[in-house]
């Protein structure tokens, strides 16, 4: 189970995004902007947590503790660590069968998209890499050892 910290991080760093920087999910037909929908986002999110443990452990009750405790903070943490925290939530929340189908899926797929997107040179990085943007002096090992011929045994 993640702690309340991990989902209130991660849904107030994207309601803290504005204009063009907004965050935005699609679940079904709909279209939902994270900073009107943010307590049902949280909620969400606590939600699927909750059916991933049931759905992977007997026990779950004894591990998902006490209620959701909702908190408002400006989020100052690293970019890369709410990355990250994206990732923990995910291992946490994916034991159900329809988790690729689920909102929780769909909320944090556009949290984690909108932190890629504000990660320093993302704005300056090209759409799509050309011959020219691409270094291919480089050696890749795995690549010479997938190309070795075969050793063949020598009869004396």
């Amino acid at each position: 189970m993640v702690e309340d910290e991990t989902i209130n991080a991660l849904v107030n760093w994207a309601i803290q995004q504005h204009g063009s920087n907004a965050v935005y999910y699609r679940f079904g037909s709909e279209r939902h902007d994270m900073r009107h929908d943010y307590p049902r986002a949280k909620q969400v999110l606590r939600e699927q947590n909750e059916r991933s443990l049931r759905a992977r452990y007997q026990q779950a009750d004894d591990m998902i503790g006490e209620p959701f405790q909702d908190e408002a903070f400006a989020v100052q943490v690293p970019i890369v660590s709410l990355i990250k925290a994206c990732h923990c939530y995910a291992y946490q929340a994916c034991e159900t069968e329809d988790w690729a189908e689920s909102e929780a899926h769909a909320i944090i797929e556009a949290i984690e998209g909108a932190l890629v997107r504000s990660l320093p040179g993302y704005d300056a990085a090209p759409w799509g890499l050309s011959a020219d943007d691409v270094d291919k002096s480089a050696i890749c090992l795995s690549q010479l050892i997938s190309r070795k011929p075969a050793l063949r045994s020598v009869k004396p």
